[in-house]
């Protein structure tokens, strides 16, 4: 790998890092466990449109590690981890195959992310009535913060290509 395109994906991890750290100090999303915006998925998303998947992929594995390091614990690793690798699969599908536009590939895989964490936590907790309960919840939020960095992440990519 050239020292340029190591450089770029140094750059957006850290971003990715700094977008996750501010996710996880907005108290709006702080109702419930697990409820955040997903602000770190937005470089996810550049990289998976702008360079590619296995780009996006490095970003989430380098990004799940030092998260979880720096700002949280071994469960969180399992939790963002797993969910991270879910979402991206899901994401790189629905852009690759069905050829949606970003924001329907962002919010689908958001969904995705928060259905992986809540099977998660029915594994971890023996408690299968969370996907009665605590799903619909997380997969009502993950569509709206999905829509919400699918946006956000199209404005960007427009904004740079008018550069």
């Amino acid at each position: 790998m050239k020292a340029e395109k190591i450089a770029l994906l140094g750059v957006l991890t850290a971003f990715s890092l700094v977008l996750s750290y501010f996710d996880s100090v907005i108290p709006f999303f702080s109702v419930l466990p697990g409820l955040k915006i997903g602000l770190a998925n937005i470089i996810v998303l550049f990289a998976l449109y702008k360079h590619s998947f296995k780009d996006a992929f490095i970003i989430v594995i380098v990004k799940c590690f030092l998260s979880s390091f720096l700002f949280g614990s071994f469960l969180s690793f399992i939790y963002g981890f797993f969910s991270s690798l879910v979402s991206l699969f899901v994401m790189n599908f629905i852009k690759s195959i069905l050829n949606l536009n970003i924001v329907a590939v962002s919010t689908l895989g958001a969904v995705s992310h928060n259905i992986t964490q809540c099977l998660i936590a029915v594994l971890i907790l023996q408690n299968k009535a969370l996907i009665y309960y605590y799903l619909p919840v997380l997969a009502l939020s993950g569509a709206f913060a999905g829509i919400i960095t699918g946006l956000i992440t199209s404005n960007v990519i427009k904004r740079l290509s008018l550069g």
